[in-house]
């Protein structure tokens, strides 16, 4: 257990679908502040980066 007051991502998203659209519409707000590259959002989104180490069920 740590101390970190936030809700734990499996507290915060009701599923793993519900996880990657929050990391794309992320990311396309990167895109649109020129901070990204469009070609990158299916890559971001498809990898376990930013997704929890647990399965969200």
């Amino acid at each position: 257990m740590t101390r970190d007051p936030r809700p734990s991502i499996l507290e915060r998203y009701a599923s793993a679908d519900t996880h990657s659209g929050e990391i794309r519409r992320a990311a396309q707000r990167l895109v649109q502040n020129g901070l990204m590259i469009g070609e990158d959002i299916d890559r971001v989104v498809e990898s376990d980066w930013g997704r929890p180490g647990m399965d969200v069920k």
